[in-house]
């Protein structure tokens, strides 16, 4: 069975990995305590910065509009004061920034913390004098250097810890920016219920301070909580409301990050022209602000929607130069994205040694980084690929594994196309009881969310079953011919 072209490489929820949108407010310089003040003026950041940290201040909004980015006449100008190039204008580490960043925030770190403490109380801010809010910004400024090297797990700890200090001492601002933040790597553990809840409780306080641009980077991470779980209504309107604040308030990395991720569900809603102009002006905004991580979001976006297109061999293209520039950066979790995207088009190709070895490569990323539903996904296409070269046992086992992952997450898409791959091993393997199953699960998804393949493709699989149980009920004609002969015999 062909991976279904109207929902992509074997990725229903695909790009969670791919839209990891940057939220690194770490600047790189000389001097750690006069060159993070400097961007903040050039943002229109007024509010006051105490020199004696090393990164931003609570003020900070995190996330891909964190900082009111320039828009493109302001870039270059940008550049020069931030340093490290683009990925430095970003707001993005490169690799001077991540390593100057880390030594920062693990020095604030250890001089106020107990290295082997496993969880913070609000006593141990008694350590080291008063500064707590710089305190909290170290540990937010670690936990970006974490999300950066994709340790969510450490990560989230300081986060979480960041925002203990931020409410015991009131900082509404800070404690918003630290869930947000939590809510971020939350996602990206796959960890839905607990990044939403987070969100929730970020969107209440910016709304509570009047702060739009807190408000709309909530919206953008809500919006890709709900794509993932397959609520694409839901999750197209939270991209247009972040996508209208962000315009309103001229953030242009804000409203670039919101194009991918509207363009990303309008492909999943099978609106492809208005799929890839989104895509399209967003990869226009990224590479007018030099931000290579959103050109690499953006051209696997284009990549797969090339793909749902017949055009492998122009996605091809556009997963290579994604997957340079994740290297560059280091981003781990847009790799893995773009080594399935190449997986997909590899096995359109029929090169399907080399599909293997893309989907075995992004496997081994995500099973590193703790990213389920990219692994879901991946397990999906590599499932595909073994069955093209009968490796049929391999191949149910993948199915398989997809499909506890998907059910976990509560991805219905992903469920679907799943239970039809496996339904038809189940075929295969004379076990049709097992398969009806599959397929009237499939049906039921689709019945709901109107995914057209997974329709004609249950139609089809049970019109196989079918076929055969008529074989085995209906009499063959010898048999006809010997039962009208005895019956003749009978009446003479």
């Amino acid at each position: 069975m062909s991976p279904r072209s109207d929902v992509g490489p074997r990725t229903a929820t695909t790009e969670r990995e791919d839209i990891q949108p940057p939220l690194f407010s770490l600047m790189s310089g000389e001097s750690s305590d006069t060159q993070a003040l400097t961007p903040h003026k050039e943002f229109g950041d007024d509010r006051e910065v105490e020199k004696d940290r090393g990164l931003l201040g609570p003020g900070k909004v995190q996330d891909e509009g964190a900082q009111p980015m320039p828009l493109c006449a302001d870039a270059p100008a940008t550049n020069e004061i931030i340093g490290d190039g683009a990925l430095g204008q970003a707001g993005i580490p490169g690799p001077k920034n991540v390593s100057l960043g880390l030594k920062i925030a693990q020095r604030e770190y250890s001089h106020r913390f107990k290295p082997e403490a496993s969880c913070f109380q609000p006593s141990d801010m008694c350590q080291g004098g008063g500064n707590y809010a710089g305190r909290a910004d170290a540990l937010e400024g670690l936990g970006h250097v974490q999300r950066a090297r994709s340790k969510f797990v450490d990560a989230e700890d300081s986060y979480m810890k960041a925002f203990a200090i931020y409410e015991f001492v009131g900082e509404k601002l800070g404690q918003a920016n630290a869930l947000l933040d939590l809510g971020h790597v939350q996602r990206a553990q796959s960890k839905y219920s607990q990044a939403e809840a987070s969100f929730g409780r970020a969107l209440a306080i910016y709304q509570s301070l009047g702060n739009d641009l807190g408000r709309a980077n909530v919206f953008d991470g809500l919006g890709h909580i709900q794509r993932t779980c397959s609520k694409h209504v839901e999750a197209e309107e939270s991209f247009n409301q972040a996508l209208a604040i962000y315009q309103s308030i001229g953030n242009g990395l804000g409203k670039a990050n919101a194009l991918v991720g509207l363009g990303h569900v309008q492909r999943e809603r099978l609106m492809h022209v208005q799929a890839e102009a989104s895509l399209t002006k967003s990869l226009a905004i990224y590479e007018c602000i030099g931000n290579e991580r959103g050109q690499a979001n953006a051209l696997l976006g284009i990549g797969h929607i090339q793909g749902d297109h017949c055009k492998p061999i122009e996605a091809e293209d556009s997963y290579r130069k994604a997957l340079i520039i994740c290297k560059r950066i280091g981003d781990e979790l847009g790799r893995a994205s773009a080594l399935n995207g190449l997986g997909h088009v590899q096995s359109l190709l029929s090169r399907y040694t080399e599909a293997e070895v893309s989907y075995t490569e992004a496997l081994d990323v995500q099973k590193s980084v703790g990213d389920d539903l990219g692994r879901a996904s991946t397990l999906g296409g590599l499932g595909c690929v073994q069955r093209k070269i009968s490796k049929d046992v391999e191949a149910e086992a993948s199915f398989i594994e997809s499909l506890a992952l998907y059910t976990k997450m509560g991805s219905d898409l992903g469920r679907a196309n799943s239970s039809l791959e496996l339904a038809g091993i189940r075929i295969q393997q004379k076990r049709y009881a097992e398969a009806k199953i599959l397929i009237n699960d499939a049906v039921g998804i689709s019945e709901q969310v109107g995914y057209n393949w997974a329709k004609i493709t249950a139609r089809d699989l049970l019109e196989k079953i079918s076929v055969v149980e008529r074989s085995f009920t209906q009499p063959s004609p010898t048999d006809t011919i010997h039962a009208e002969e005895l019956d003749l015999s009978r009446r003479d």
